[in-house]
């Protein structure tokens, strides 16, 4: 049967060597077979259907293969993936983004030929890690490397993925500003981020194009910029792409995507479009973000997410938690997300009959996040072109003047004002009590609403663990602290 299982993967993978006689046998026996080579092993992914095959040519003689998949992105703690036994010439399986991956192979002997089994195997290790566009970037001041070694204008337009060193240690001197280059900044382990540490008082990220940044903690301490920024000086060629009516600079085609980072020590707004131009930012994702502010004076009318002259089209905050330390409303900010009261998404060219705008929370853990309003932006409220997406959140000692979180996501008009609105699981823990509550109005979160305190474990040490029973029951807030248990 092994060798019939060996002449069917022969078959099925390396037919140019079959003659069509099932009588066929191989003619390697009484051999020690070997492992195939490395360099002979393809990796071929699939990024449109999610799937990466491995495939080698055929041993003769053997009686299948053993391997082992790892997933070795912490390598400290790799996780199996797949193990087993293969009596063919590939393997295919799910494709996951960003992970580092290891293939171990062994050929197995074949007593029935008096073939022994490869005394070792084979290693193959490979990425779904976006190939980088240049060689990685030696630890230092990013602001130094970028203004010794600019981006050619000639690859506006296109993704320029930047990998720095897993561990490295880096700094900003001052404003690292991308302008309308499409960068992703990012190191290649999703367990050992690089470290930024801003060194100045103007240390900080700007851009007025797509971005990404991934698997990176930010140190703010000494500076007092806001974390992420818009470019003072857009492009023209941004202005009125959707249309010539209008004069937003657009920022399009992908989204200001910040994920899987941490920032901590920071003085100022999380995000902000400088008060120079209409932006539009059509996405802005902040996915898996720890972000910890030490806001040293109030900043009248400021937000942490603040588009004072523009707007994002589409918010979507989730699995992130975002906490700040002084300890008064003076030392805090107004709002948490506030547009230029105009913005909304036919005023920047899109239209209101096919697309929508959105705002969206989704399991994140937030703590004395403003002092006033969670969100003020008038050109969304009560639009049916609005959609609304607030799911498995905690809130705790936010905006405890402003009349309430979920009327303020709505914007002060009522769940019914929207066609497409979704509350559920939500916690509005302010000064002892829930805001909501059976006895108050619940025109806003019409979902079912945690009426318990949280009981972080530590919040005056950052931990926000959730020990209150219905959070526990539910799994909401930001999910690291069940996964993690810190």
């Amino acid at each position: 049967m092994a060798i019939i299982a060996c002449g069917a993967l022969f078959f099925g993978s390396c037919a140019d060597h079959y003659d069509g006689d099932e009588s066929w046998s191989s003619p390697v026996r009484n051999a020690t077979l070997e492992s195939p080579a490395a360099g002979d092993i393809e990796v071929n992914q699939d990024k449109v259907n999610g799937k990466i095959t491995i495939s080698w040519p055929v041993v003769y003689g053997a009686g299948g293969y053993d391997y082992v998949l790892l997933n070795v992105s912490d390598p400290e703690a790799p996780d199996t993936l797949k193990s087993g036994w293969l009596d063919g010439c590939s393997l295919t399986f799910d494709r996951e983004e960003e992970v580092n991956y290891s293939f171990s192979i062994c050929t197995k002997g074949n007593d029935d030929l008096n073939n022994k089994g490869a005394e070792k195997p084979t290693v193959k290790t490979f990425s779904s890690f976006e190939s980088a566009s240049f060689p990685p970037i030696p630890v230092g001041d990013l602001f130094e490397y970028f203004t010794q070694n600019p981006i050619s204008t000639d690859s506006i337009g296109k993704e320029m993925i930047f990998d720095l060193e897993p561990g490295g240690q880096y700094t900003i001197s001052n404003i690292l500003d991308f302008g309308s280059q499409q960068v992703t900044l990012r190191s290649t382990s999703k367990t050992k981020h690089a470290i930024i540490t801003m060194s100045s008082e103007n240390g900080c990220i700007r851009t007025s194009a797509p971005m990404t940044l991934k698997y990176l903690d930010f140190d703010y301490a000494q500076s007092k910029q806001p974390a992420i920024a818009l470019s003072k000086e857009p492009a023209d060629s941004l202005k009125g792409l959707l249309g010539t009516q209008t004069t937003y600079y657009n920022i399009m085609g992908a989204p200001i995507f910040i994920s899987s980072c941490n920032f901590r020590n920071l003085r100022d707004k999380f995000f902000f479009d400088n008060n120079v131009a209409k932006y539009c930012v059509e996405t802005l994702t902040i996915d898996n973000v720890t972000a910890q502010f030490n806001i040293p004076s109030q900043l009248a009318n400021h937000a942490f997410i603040y588009l004072q002259s523009g707007f994002v089209k589409d918010l979507t905050i989730r699995n992130t938690t975002m906490w700040n330390t002084s300890d008064t409303n003076d030392n805090n900010l107004q709002y948490f997300v506030r547009y230029e009261n105009a913005g909304r998404l036919d005023r920047a060219g899109y239209s209101r009959e096919t697309q929508t705008q959105s705002v969206s929370f989704i399991n994140c853990t937030f703590y004395r996040m403003g002092y006033d309003k969670w969100a003020n932006y008038d050109g969304f409220k009560g639009q049916k072109y609005t959609v609304i997406n607030v799911q498995n959140n905690i809130w705790l000692d936010c905006c405890p003047s402003g009349g309430g979180i979920a009327r303020r996501i709505c914007g002060g008009s009522p769940a019914s004002s929207y066609n497409s609105i979704s509350f559920n699981n939500n916690t509005y823990w302010n000064a002892g009590k829930s805001e909501i509550t059976p006895e108050t109005s619940q025109n806003y979160d019409l979902g079912k609403v945690l009426q318990t305190d949280p009981a972080f474990v530590d919040v005056d040490n950052g931990n926000f663990m959730p020990t209150g029973s219905d959070q526990v029951d539910f799994q909401t807030g930001d999910p690291r602290w069940f996964d993690d248990g810190k």
